[in-house]
């Protein structure tokens, strides 16, 4: 589920292969379109908003669908080659998106033409969660082997690796990209500090 950035719009996922807009005010549909069925939607309830807030980018099978999120129409294809993410983010200039999911790689994706730019590697179990940096430069993610790990983008290199065993698999940055906020099941929340050399 996604706000488009002015707050106006709610875009939300199914388990039946569709993506529907919503007006955040009133709750009211906007417009409903069927990306798939639910035997090819995968992961279905995975989408990530494009910054200028014009593009919605869904999973369905092992391809990412760009949409119009005024209209719903499709825009373009972006084939992952069976790598489809189980969560994804548009960096902050909307040039990449960053993805990962059952193959334990975190993939930087060239958000035009799908083409793999980084292979980031560490996990050892399904990716889960992406968080990223305001400035776009650092990417945090958690995964079900209970660890979170931290990447500089533009290196493509891994810069730390948190245990947070009892993690519920969601993750945040604050607003100044300095500080990490991780979900736990016991219903807590809790802030790491990025280290000095992140």
């Amino acid at each position: 589920m996604a706000f488009t950035p002015d707050g106006a719009g709610l875009i939300a996922t199914d388990e039946e292969g569709a993506v529907h807009f919503f007006d955040a005010a009133t709750g009211e549909p906007r417009n409903t379109v069927r990306v798939g069925s639910p035997d090819d939607v995968a992961l279905s309830g995975q989408l990530a908003l494009h910054p200028d807030g014009t593009t919605v980018a869904a999973v369905v099978g092992t391809e990412i669908r760009l949409l119009d999120a005024a209209t719903g129409a499709e825009r373009g294809r972006l084939d992952q080659e069976g790598r489809p993410p189980w969560a994804m983010a548009f960096t902050p200039d909307g040039e990449r998106l960053v993805g990962g999911g059952t193959d334990q790689v975190v993939n930087v994706i060239d958000a035009a033409t799908g083409d793999r730019i980084a292979a980031l590697i560490g996990h050892t179990d399904t990716v889960v969660d992406i968080a990223l940096t305001p400035d776009g430069t650092m990417a945090a993610t958690i995964a079900a082997d209970e660890t979170v790990r931290l990447w500089d983008l533009t290196a493509g290199r891994q810069v730390a690796a948190l245990d947070v065993p009892g993690a519920s698999g969601r993750i945040a940055f604050d607003a100044a990209g300095t500080r990490l906020a991780v979900g736990y099941f016991d219903g807590s929340l809790r802030l790491w500090s990025l280290p000095d050399d992140a």
